[in-house]
């Protein structure tokens, strides 16, 4: 060869060495979002094996690829979860729930690298409340209940965590306070009941005393008897009967005649033993005697379940407003005949019309009326006559001195003498 230096011959000597096609195959996976995936210029539409010659950036001659793709799919998964209300707003994996629901995200799977989808279905639990009545007795107080504490009956409210859901649980306790109960009884008992017993006190005379008992509520009852004692009471009564009720019972004691007994009873005042005295005394059976007079008018007459249709006597047996008991009277009756009387009487003229006794007379003549008699009472028939006298009429002449002017007379005053019937007018009128 000619050389480019010296434009001499240059003999040269060259040496080949001989690279041969290079071979290789390479796995990888791809995640089935990445499909159609490019590599190399081969196009891999789904996981599979291709083959391509490239050249080798080493030797520079072909170099033979196989590449193997794996495809991962694209992952779901759905999560349940539950949480509180106070826990609301809850944030996971960048979604926000604000209530119970369900929502979804697109994440990369940790073990693929691939797209993962995932649902996150959220229930909600609310903050239970409950409310507790409760009642204790007033020596029970400071009384605690869930890290509260009451002195006094009232209301409280505790936060606490529910054993079933595990969120807050708003527990209110209304708490009643019974008192301690005081009581105090008046009771009477007889002489004869003592010694007395009453929820384990013993009483032997009248007194007070307090027990400490329980009562319907479960608490302390502090109950206070007062006791009054009655004697055994006596008395005596004395009564009378009428020998006609002989024999005589009373509260099982039996009379046949006036006298003195005594029982024991039980006073209805005090429910105690009573001893009672009876003294009878015996009122005999009276007798009297009445006369009456009654009217002729007044027949039949009835006198206490008697009847008389003449004057006469009869017996009936009556009871006593003295005594209460019977007594036998006898009414003697006399009969008063109907009197008759006629009177003459005279009235002037000018006194008519003229009453008398329930008569009018307008002009003389008889009428006829009955009266009361004022000496029997009964009916008297009485007869008036009158006789009417006329007024009279006189005319007296009569002269005086003008000097014994005016002149009285008769109740009359003459101040002038009286002129003649020529001296009056046409009306009738003196001139």
């Amino acid at each position: 060869m000619t050389s480019l230096v010296t434009g001499c011959d240059s003999i040269v000597t060259l040496n080949v060495s001989e690279n041969p096609t290079l071979t290789s195959t390479t796995d990888t996976t791809v995640c089935d979002t990445e499909l159609p995936f490019d590599w190399n210029g081969l196009t891999f539409t789904a996981g599979g094996s291709q083959t391509t010659t490239l050249t080798s950036l080493v030797t520079g001659c072909d170099s033979i690829v196989t590449l193997n793709v794996s495809e991962n799919p694209t992952l779901t998964s759905t999560t349940d979860t539950t949480v509180c209300d106070t826990e609301l707003p809850f944030d996971w994996n960048g979604l926000t729930f604000t209530a119970a629901g369900s929502q979804t995200t697109t994440l990369t799977s940790l073990v693929t690298g691939c797209d993962s989808i995932v649902t996150l279905n959220v229930t909600e639990n609310p903050t239970l409340t409950s409310t507790t009545d409760q009642t204790i007795c007033d020596n029970q107080l400071p009384f605690s209940w869930n890290g509260l504490t009451f002195t006094a009956a009232g209301s409280q409210t505790a936060t606490l965590t529910s054993l079933v859901t595990g969120c807050d649980s708003l527990a209110t306790l209304n708490l009643s306070v019974n008192s301690t109960l005081l009581s105090s009884t008046d009771t009477t008992v007889c002489d004869t009941e003592v010694p007395f017993d009453w929820n384990g006190l013993t009483f032997t005379g009248a007194s007070s005393q307090t027990a400490s008992l329980l009562s319907s509520t479960g608490c302390d009852s502090l109950a206070t008897l007062n006791v009054t004692m009655n004697p055994t009471l006596t008395s005596t009564t004395d009564t009378t009967v009428c020998d006609t009720e002989l024999p005589f019972d009373w509260n099982g004691l039996t009379f046949t005649a006036a006298g003195s007994q005594t029982t024991t009873l039980t006073s209805l005042v005090t429910g105690c033993d009573s001893i009672v005295t009876l003294n009878v005394s015996e009122n005999p059976t009276l007798t009297s005697t009445t006369d009456t007079t009654v009217c002729d008018t007044e027949l039949p007459f009835d006198w206490n379940g008697l009847t008389f249709t003449a004057g006469g006597s009869q017996t009936t047996t009556l009871t006593s407003l003295v005594t209460g008991c019977d007594s036998i009277v006898t009414l003697n009756v006399s009969e008063n005949p109907t009197l008759t009387s006629t009177t003459d009487t005279t009235v002037c003229d000018t006194e008519l019309p003229f009453d008398w006794n329930g008569l009018t007379f307008t002009a003389g003549g008889s009428q006829t009326t009955t009266l009361t008699s004022l000496v029997t009472g009964c009916d008297s028939i009485v007869t008036l006559n009158v006789s009417e006298n006329p007024t009279l009429t006189s005319t007296t002449d009569t002269t005086v001195c003008d000097t014994e002017l005016p002149f009285d007379w008769n109740g009359l005053t003459f101040t002038a003498a009286r002129k003649s019937d020529d001296d009056l007018d046409k009306f009738g009128y003196r001139l």
